[in-house]
């Protein structure tokens, strides 16, 4: 985009710059040799930021550039925030089919920031990106079927939404198709299809897909039992704080599923897991206070 910024700056301001530099070599050629430090094309524009070379190329209808200043606006990057202006701007780029416009208009409209709130229309714009299979549109338009919001509930339609989200690659489709394959709400169920799109889910990093994959390798639920790859799944969603995984990876160190016996790292970890309020760490905590050399069998029986 740096190139092109660049050429539509020249569009746009070389008639100014240019008029201005040979008025001035004129006047040089009559009086001396061209001077080592004579101000050039390059340096002018140098001199000229990031946030004002977006500008021209926006005002140039350039539908990228209205975007990235509509973004700008959004978050005040390199200007103050300006919710009004965003929308104004990601419209622009909207109205010539900008997919990522489209969307964040959409969300605009959905939750009124810097237009008022309009379920009807942010569903229009939702649809537009989404008909571009934008992941992040298409998953919308599915919660939008999904919760009833300006269009009648439709878990169905809302899951067929999801899939085609979820094929785009986007990781909270993937986690809520397997959640109705592994419940049967919505759709057949079919423990192995929900595995499948846990794995997936998780591989691209959505937490709670973490989570419930590594219970389906403990239990063997869609997929043979694998502790060692339960562990591990545990391990990444406890470390981004999820208090169940927390939990599950204390219960693993503490009765060596997947790895060696290692109870202070056990304990760490279900501590963890009360710390964030988990139900079923505090009373393990609790028993295990009052009766220190119980065993964990003895604790779940």
């Amino acid at each position: 985009m740096k190139n092109s910024k660049l050429k539509i700056l020249v569009s746009f301001v070389t008639s100014a710059l240019f008029l201005t530099l040979v008025f001035h070599n004129l006047a040089l050629a009559q009086e001396t040799s061209e001077s080592d430090d004579q101000p050039t094309l390059e340096s002018d524009i140098d001199c000229v930021s990031e946030f004002e070379l977006t500008r021209l190329e926006a005002e140039a209808g350039d539908p990228e550039a209205q975007f990235s200043l509509a973004w700008s606006y959004e978050i005040g990057q390199d200007v103050e925030m300006d919710k009004a202006l965003a929308v104004k701007w990601y419209r622009l780029a909207a109205e010539q089919g900008y997919a990522l416009a489209q969307l964040n208009l959409g969300l605009s409209y959905k939750w009124g920031e810097g237009v008022e709130k309009d379920l009807v229309e942010s569903l229009n714009w939702l649809r537009k990106a989404a008909a571009q299979n934008e992941p992040t549109a298409l998953f919308a338009v599915g919660l939008a079927y999904g919760y009833g919001l300006a269009v009648e509930k439709n878990r169905e339609t809302s899951l067929k939404w999801f899939r085609q989200a979820a094929e785009a690659g986007h990781m909270d489709a993937m986690y809520n198709l397997a959640l109705a394959y592994d419940s049967g709400e919505g759709l057949p169920q079919d423990k192995t299809e929900a595995f499948k799109w846990y794995l997936l889910a998780a591989e691209k990093g959505q937490v709670k897909a973490q989570f419930n994959l590594a219970v389906s390798y403990e239990t063997g639920d869609g997929t043979p039992v694998n502790t060692v790859e339960a562990m591990k799944w545990y391990g990444k969603a406890a470390v981004r704080d999820h208090p169940g995984a927390q939990f599950n990876l204390g219960l693993s160190f503490y009765k060596g599923d997947g790895a060696p016996i290692d109870r202070d790292e056990g304990l760490k970890w279900i501590r963890r897991a009360a710390n964030n309020k988990l139900p079923e760490a505090i009373n393990f905590l609790k028993q295990l206070k009052k009766k220190p050399s119980i065993s964990i069998f003895d604790l779940f029986n």
